[in-house]
Formats: C-alpha cells, sequence, structure tokens
C-alpha cells in the first residue's frame, strides 16, 4: 500500500501551500513564512493577539474581532500545510502562534540545540573544500545550502566572507581564475551569483580548448590516413608485376637484394614494404604511420624528441640551462617546454611567470620537508613526475640576509630549481621585467630583493646560495608519531583509520609501533600509598610542620613575622 505520509489532512484548491512531513523543516518554515507575509499574517502567527480586557470598549471589541478572525485564517493555513502524521501534534491548539512554536520547539529544537546544529553547520562550512569531481554547479549548491542553513537558524553570515571562502577552497584547476578575481574585482561588493558567472565563463574556456586540441589532433590524423590512402592507390595501378625499386626480389648490387644486375627484380614493389614498415609504431610519439626517423615531434638539429626542428631553442648552438614551465589547467600539473642539461648548480634558480609553484629536485635543500604532500606534475612529452613533498628552504641573499621560501614542492626528478613569479606575487612581492633584467621587490617595505640578467638564452637565472644551518638530526618513527598523536592508539586501530579513510594524510602502518614507554607504566601493577607508622588521635596533638619566617620585608600594615 502507497504511503499516505505526504497527503495533508485538509485540503483546499487555494491557495497552494508546501506539504511538510517532518524533514527540511528549515525550508518548509521559509517557505510559509513568505506566504504568511503576503497575505498580512506573519505578525499574528509570530507575535499573536492579546486577550480582551475586564471591560473592553467598542473598538478594542472590533479590534479582537478581527485579530481573532485572521488568526484563525492563519491557522487553518497551518493545518493544510502538514501532513496527517504531523496533524495531532497541532491538535486542539486555538491559536496560529501555538501551532507555530509547536512545530517550531518539536523540529527545530530548543536553543542549545539550535546552538548545536550551528556549531556543526560552521564546522561544516570552514571544512569546504572543491573536489576534483565536481563542477562549479554542484559546488555551489554544496556551498548554498550550508549558508540557508545557518541564516536559517538566526546566525548573520556575510556575502563576502562566503565568497572569500569559496575562493580558498576551488581546486587547483581555477587557481589562475581565482588569482584574477581577486585582483580584478572588489571581494566586499562580489556577490556569489557573479562570483559563479566568472567560474563558469572559466570553464567553459577550458573545455573549449581541450576541444581545439583535439580537433587539430583528429585533423592531422585524418591527413595522414588520406596521404596513405593516395600512396596504396598508386601502388596498386602499377600492378604486382612491375620491376621492383631496391627492395624487391631479384638481381641487384645492393646488401638487401640477392643476385645480380641493378636492383632490378620481381616483386611488389616498394609499397609492400612501406606497409610492413608501417605496422611497426614509432617510439617517439606512440602512432604507427611512420618511424621514429621521419617523426614530427623530433628536432633534427638538437636530436631531442620534444619539439620541432621551427620550435628548437639551440638556433645559436648555446647549449645551456633552458626551462620553461606553464602551469595546466588539470591543478599540480606542468608541460615542460624545452631542457637541455649540462650544468648542474643546486644554488641556480630560474624565474618563470609560467611556473605554478616553486619546485626542486634536491632534498637536502630542505630545513621542513612534509612528505604528506603527494601529486603528480605532466611534462610536455606525457610523462608524469610525481611531487613527493612541500617545505621552506633556507637561502642566503646578496646582502648576506637569511631568505625563507615558503610552500616549494619536492619533485624529485627535476634537475632545475623554479621560482614562481604567480607565488613571488600572491605572498606580496613585485617582479618588474625591463631593459634586460628581472627586479623583486617586496611592497610592503620597497626594497629590492634581486635584480635578476637576462642571460642569452633568454631566460632569467637567480643565483642564492644555501644557508648552512646546524642542525640537530632527530628522526623518529612514522607509525610511532603516529601513534603518540592519536594518544597511544595500537596498531589495529590506525590500520583501521588509514583503512576508512577517517584521517586526512594518515601514511599507511604496515610495520610494528617500537615499544612505547608511557604505555608500559600506564599498564603496570601500582602499589599502594605506604600507611604511616603514626597517626595523631587527640586535638592539638599534631603540631604545624610548615614553618614560616622571619621575613625580610614587612606587610601592608607595617607588619613582620619573625
Amino acid at each position: 500500500m502507497a504511503s499516505s505520509t505526504s497527503i495533508p489532512f485538509f485540503s483546499y484548491s487555494q491557495p497552494t501551500l508546501p506539504i511538510f512531513d517532518g524533514e527540511h523543516y528549515d525550508y518548509w518554515s521559509s517557505q510559509m513564512q513568505t506566504f504568511f507575509i503576503s497575505q498580512d499574517l506573519w505578525e499574528l502567527v509570530e507575535g499573536g493577539y492579546e486577550d480582551l480586557p475586564e471591560n473592553p470598549n467598542e473598538a478594542q471589541q472590533k479590534l479582537h474581532k478581527e485579530n481573532k478572525k485572521k488568526d484563525a485564517l492563519a491557522l487553518r493555513y497551518i493545518h493544510a500545510a502538514v501532513s496527517k502524521t504531523i496533524f495531532p501534534r497541532l491538535y486542539g491548539l486555538k491559536k496560529s502562534k501555538e501551532a507555530w512554536d509547536t512545530l517550531k520547539q518539536g523540529f527545530l529544537g530548543n536553543e542549545k540545540v539550535v546552538a548545536v546544529r550551528l556549531q556543526n553547520l560552521w564546522r561544516d562550512f570552514d571544512n569546504l573544500e572543491m573536489q576534483k569531481t565536481e563542477n562549479i554547479q554542484v559546488y555551489f549548491s554544496r556551498v548554498t545550502e550550508i549558508v540557508n542553513q545557518i541564516r536559517s537558524l538566526g546566525d548573520t553570515l556575510e556575502e563576502k566572507r562566503v565568497v572569500r571562502k569559496v575562493l580558498r577552497s576551488m581546486t587547483e584547476k581555477y587557481n589562475s581564475a581565482t588569482f584574477i578575481i581577486e585582483e580584478s574585482k572588489d571581494l566586499s561588493t562580489l556577490t556569489m551569483h557573479e562570483l559563479m558567472g566568472s567560474l563558469e565563463s572559466h570553464d567553459q574556456k577550458l573545455k573549449r580548448n581541450a576541444n581545439t586540441d583535439q580537433l587539430v589532433d583528429q585533423a592531422f590524423q585524418s591527413q595522414l590516413n588520406i596521404s596513405n590512402k593516395q600512396y596504396q592507390g598508386e601502388s596498386e595501378k602499377r600492378g604486382g608485376n612491375q620491376r621492383g625499386h631496391q627492395y624487391g626480389r631479384g638481381r641487384g648490387t645492393q646488401n638487401f637484394s640477392r643476385g645480380r644486375g641493378q636492383s632490378r627484380g620481381r616483386g611488389r614493389g616498394q609499397y609492400q614494404n612501406y606497409q610492413q614498415r608501417s605496422n611497426n609504431s614509432c617510439r617517439i610519439c606512440g602512432k604507427s604511420n611512420h618511424q621514429s626517423s621521419e617523426c614530427y615531434f623530433k628536432c633534427k638539429r638538437c636530436r631531442n624528441s620534444n619539439h620541432s626542428q621551427k620550435d628548437c631553442w639551440h638556433q645559436n648552438g648555446n647549449n645551456t640551462n633552458e626551462a620553461n614551465f606553464t602551469a595546466n589547467a588539470e591543478g599540480e600539473q606542468l608541460f615542460l617546454t624545452c631542457m637541455d642539461e649540462q650544468n648542474k648548480s643546486s644554488n641556480l634558480w630560474f624565474l618563470d611567470s609560467g611556473c605554478s609553484n616553486h619546485m626542486t629536485g634536491n632534498k637536502d635543500m630542505f630545513i621542513k620537508l612534509d612528505m604528506g604532500v603527494a601529486n603528480q606534475v605532466t611534462l610536455g612529452d606525457g610523462k608524469k613526475a610525481n611531487v613527493e613533498g612541500r617545505g621552506v628552504i633556507v637561502v642566503n641573499s646578496k646582502a648576506n640576509n637569511t631568505k625563507y621560501i615558503h610552500d616549494v614542492l619536492y619533485v624529485p626528478n627535476l634537475t632545475h630549481n623554479l621560482l614562481s613569479v604567480g607565488q613571488l606575487v600572491q605572498r606580496g612581492y613585485s617582479t618588474n621585467f625591463d631593459n634586460g633584467e628581472c627586479i623583486v621587490t617586496d611592497k610592503k617595505s620597497g626594497n629590492i630583493l634581486a635584480k635578476v640578467k637576462m642571460a642569452d638564452n633568454k631566460v632569467f637565472p637567480l643565483h642564492m646560495p644555501q644557508k648552512k644551518l646546524a642542525l640537530q638530526a632527530n628522526v623518529m618513527d612514522e607509525s610511532y608519531l603516529w601513534h603518540l598523536r592519536y594518544g597511544h592508539l595500537n596498531q589495529k586501530g590506525l590500520q583501521l583509520l588509514k583503512q576508512k579513510d577517517m584521517v586526512v594524510r594518515l601514511p599507511h602502518i604496515d610495520r610494528n609501533i617500537q615499544v612505547c614507554e608511557g604505555c608500559i607504566y600506564g599498564k603496570m601493577h601500582h602499589l599502594p600509598f605506604p600507611k604511616t607508622s603514626w597517626r595523631a588521635k587527640a586535638p592539638l596533638e599534631l603540631v604545624h610542620a610548615d614553618i614560616f619566617g622571619p621575613t625580610r620585608n614587612p606587610s601592608l600594615q607595617n607588619k613582620s613575622i619573625s
């Protein structure tokens, strides 16, 4: 039998009211409040009306009659807006305020319950983070739902605070868009609808660029297929009995021919060997319509396979350290356009306006490294490199001042140190590229931190010697460290937390936890306190033993204890 919880106990044709069945009271109450305001009944529902005094006059009687009639109408609307399972709670109530307060008390709770719900909602608001699988509309709907619940329970949540929270919680895919919005718009007046529109337009541009790249690849593949078909048609017209050219079986003087003569023989000719050769895929790009020696993506000048000859940087034969990274729209993914390694220097950093984060491959440079940060960067040839940490690096400036570089990514296979111009700007620094040099300035103090001259290969190398610090090594087992963090939790408990994904960045506990001294003391048998050999049995038998005095300084009343 179908459930009848959503069928109202009373039905009226006009007006159409939302039916409350015990769920989502905040949404239902908001709709009913709007309806009561439109009918000029909200003041009676919220505040009620006064009873008649002992000796009312005619005006008071008339006003009381009108209020009673309006209140009965409001009570009728409330009865019509609840289901059959909720109506027994309102049975016998004569005023709309009593019915409204009963529903509010039953489904919203008293002040303590509201305070607890608000605390949970504020915690959810603070922990908001956009998931990588979410799009803009889904994430904004989740944010709006939490914000509306907070406001419906009586707390004030300003629009600018919600906007700033959304900008902070977006995924790394939208880093460029959020940076532009923060720099170009006033966040104190920006609304959620305007922010959503800006981010959706950015998302559409990313999808359009991805579709364009896909169409270019398809067009290039189609052109190769057409060329192969044309070549196949010409070869078929020649016939199978024609004279072969270098590759046919017959008489000739070539190393791959058999017999005598000038490479003349019977066979299918050159196309058969071309077709057999095309079955082997290219080792550079993976396509099967050409060999590695004929690959478009292999430069014939420098013999590297990540660019073509027209885009080669080695025009003048200057093979120095050259690197240029640009951030992809899919979070922590980078494209390497050119990289030639000759001189490795851990003190040499390259300023890069396309790099999304500072990064280095030298683990010894970090004075603080969080190995829990894991991600991937994608190179221009499709290869991926792992990000295995993020930390702090200390360097020396030319004035022998100690400088700390924060949020530096550790990429083990990276052979160059990269300074992100965008991250420097975000930290409060300004960069000015002019007259063949880059000037890095602190916006707050106005001091010039570095002047980097452009090298011959049009890059900006910055020499920053590493600060040598005398540190004391104290290595603690990571499993034991998490054992202490969770109040001496056992190994199985830690493995269960990792298995259920209940703790962020909790590593896999795959070995036994070392012997814990605190756990041993906690499980040991404790002896009782020893009993005293003598105990006072009569008044004044025990003399107070806390002897105090004499004092050097007098008290406030100019008295001293001797």
